[in-house]
């Protein structure tokens, strides 16, 4: 493997038998970690009342009455589909 004296050259950290793609990715993860998962979401524990309201009101809502008709309309389809989802 041929090192080049460049900036961005010195500024990695060459690991012996890696491909230069791996080792960007493995310090790319070192500076970068992995955000943790959390156990729950706000947003997912809202009511379907309320998620329905959200929903509803600007800027979700569409200046044709026939547009904003089928909008409602989809939100209903979704909650369904949503309420069919495990977790």
């Amino acid at each position: 493997m041929t090192i080049t004296s460049s900036p961005i050259a010195s500024r990695r950290t060459l690991v012996a038998g890696l491909e230069p793609h791996l080792t960007r990715a493995m310090v790319a993860r070192q500076r970068l970690p992995a955000r943790g998962v959390p156990n729950n979401w706000p947003g997912t524990e809202r009511s379907r009342t309320e998620a329905a309201s959200l929903l509803s009101r600007p800027p979700c809502t569409l200046a044709n009455a026939g547009s904003e008709l089928h909008h409602k309309h989809g939100i209903v389809m979704v909650l369904d589909w949503l309420e069919d989802q495990p977790g």
